[in-house]
């Protein structure tokens, strides 16, 4: 059996990542949830959590140690009890650390 691969659309590298990322949005069912990041490109994030109602083409509002933004969610992929989501940064904020 020959594997076939997909035609990859990502335009920037991943770089592994870590920390919380909060999630939240008001359209549909209003809901907030703590998500672990797993890694960052130029464009966007992927992050695990506990949600598996989160879908493709979602728009979320995302705060993390150091920036917030709006970011729409791209694809979320749930095996067992794993829930992973790929998220297209719209809008990033960074914060400023000091004066």
């Amino acid at each position: 059996m020959r594997a076939r691969r997909q035609h990859e659309k990502r335009r920037g590298d991943r770089r592994p990542a870590s920390g919380s990322v909060t999630l939240w949005w008001t359209d549909v069912t209003p809901q907030k949830i703590t998500a672990r990041l797993v890694d960052t490109s130029e464009s966007g994030f992927r992050v695990g959590h506990s949600f598996p109602g989160l879908s493709p083409g979602q728009e979320v509002q995302f705060e993390y140690l150091g920036g917030a933004g709006i970011a729409r969610t791209i694809w979320t992929r749930i095996a067992g009890n794993i829930v992973e989501s790929g998220l297209f940064i719209l809008r990033d904020q960074r914060f400023s650390s000091g004066a």
